[in-house]
């Protein structure tokens, strides 16, 4: 029996861009990361590199901004990166399937023409929250709380890249608990 490698099945063009975003991994971000890691702080001067390899919806396509590749294609550059660093990748794929993919997919026209060109040049970045309803009440203890906090959440769009992308937790009332 002869087993095959699943490298084998790849086409030219997905060696291609495999190859290119290795290049680029090694290039630009493996010889800073580190540094950044220690710092705590995200090299936002890759956002551009990012969009530039095609990390940013490579599946969505070409008249939106999007690379029109394939999902094989988007899996080889997502692997690259994360060769190079995790958060790096989680930045890429936040911004590829938890930002652009629900507006592509979701979106009206007028939305995808206005948000997914530039969040695919990383002009924009898009922020996503995640919450589990239910933990909250534990962790505060009465359920009135928890729906006061709840609808004082709110997250923002990042306008550039020069902003930092973040989930901003905004708890108007819950920062000053009343004592009884």
């Amino acid at each position: 029996m002869i087993i095959t490698s699943w490298m084998s099945y790849l086409t030219e063009e997905h060696r291609l861009v495999r190859d290119s975003v290795r290049e680029w991994v090694k290039r630009d971000v493996s010889p800073i990361i580190e540094d950044y890691a220690q710092r705590a702080e995200f090299p936002t001067q890759i956002i551009k590199g990012l969009a530039g390899i095609g990390a940013f919806g490579p599946y969505i396509p070409a008249e939106y901004g999007g690379g029109g590749m394939d999902q094989i294609s988007y899996g080889l550059i997502m692997q690259e990166i994360e060769r190079g660093d995790s958060g790096v990748r989680s930045t890429a794929s936040v911004q590829s399937s938890l930002v652009m993919y629900p507006i592509y997919t979701y979106g009206s026209e007028e939305q995808r023409k206005k948000y997914l060109p530039k969040l695919a040049t990383g002009e924009m970045m898009g922020c996503f929250g995640l919450t589990e309803a239910k933990s909250w009440i534990q962790s505060i203890g009465h359920v009135n709380e928890h729906q006061r906090c709840r609808r004082s959440l709110y997250s923002e769009w990042c306008k550039d890249v020069d902003q930092q992308c973040s989930f901003r937790r905004h708890r108007r009332s819950m920062g000053k608990r009343r004592r009884r």
